[in-house]
C-alpha cells in the first residue's frame, strides 16, 4: 500500500509543481510573473494589446533573474502595432539559473479609451543554465481597474486540470487509507 501511494505521488508531483507565467493588468501596468519554477536562465514572450485602447509608455526588465545578485541581458522587444515582440532576458556568464518565483517584466501602458484592452502573453520561451527550453503553462490574464478596493487574487499557477488530479489524488489516498486500515469492509 505505501508503494501505490508512493506512485500516486510521483505520478503526480509534476502536475503540483509546474511552472507558470502569470500575468496581472492593474492600474495600467502589466506585471508579467513567474511561478514554481527551477534553473530559470532566460526567457522571451510578446505582449499583445489592443492599440486602439492602450498605448506603450515603458518596458521594465524585473528582478527576478537577478535575485541572487547576478547580473542579466534585458532588451525591451520591438514595439508593433498591438504588440511588443521578443521582450527577452538572459543571464550573463556561466551561471546557475534562479529558482522560485518573481518579476519577469513590467509594461506601462497609457489608456486611449475605457474599453478591453485584450492583453495576451504568446510566443513564450523559458531556458536553464543548460540552454534547454523547459516546459511553462500561460495563464490568461487577470484584469483589474483599481476602482475598487479589492486587489486582485493572487494566481497560483493551478490550472484546472491540475485541481481535478489533486482531488482524484486526495479521493486516492482517502481510498487507499480506509482499505489498508481495514475500516472500510464489506458487509
Amino acid at each position: 500500500m505505501k508503494k501505490l501511494f508512493f506512485i500516486l505521488l510521483l505520478l503526480l508531483f509534476p502536475l503540483i509543481s509546474a511552472t507558470s507565467i502569470d500575468s496581472t493588468f492593474l492600474n495600467n501596468e502589466l506585471v508579467v510573473s513567474i511561478s514554481n519554477t527551477q534553473d530559470l536562465s532566460g526567457f522571451q514572450f510578446n505582449v499583445n494589446y489592443n492599440p486602439d485602447v492602450l498605448s506603450v509608455s515603458e518596458v521594465i526588465k524585473g528582478d527576478f533573474l537577478e535575485s541572487d545578485g547576478k547580473e542579466s541581458f534585458f532588451s525591451e522587444g520591438k514595439m508593433v502595432e498591438g504588440a511588443i515582440e521578443n521582450i527577452v532576458a538572459v543571464r550573463l556568464g556561466q551561471v546557475e539559473g534562479v529558482t522560485g518565483s518573481g518579476t519577469l517584466a513590467k509594461i506601462k501602458f497609457t489608456s486611449r479609451t475605457e474599453a478591453s484592452p485584450d492583453i495576451s502573453i504568446s510566443n513564450t520561451i523559458i531556458t536553464n543554465s543548460g540552454i534547454e527550453e523547459m516546459d511553462v503553462t500561460i495563464s490568461e490574464t487577470t484584469y483589474s481597474t483599481g476602482d475598487d478596493s479589492r486587489l486582485p487574487q493572487p494566481n497560483l499557477g493551478l490550472d484546472p486540470i491540475v485541481v481535478a488530479a489533486l482531488v482524484l489524488f486526495a479521493l486516492a489516498v482517502i481510498i487507499v487509507l480506509f482499505v489498508y486500515t481495514g475500516k472500510f469492509k464489506k458487509k
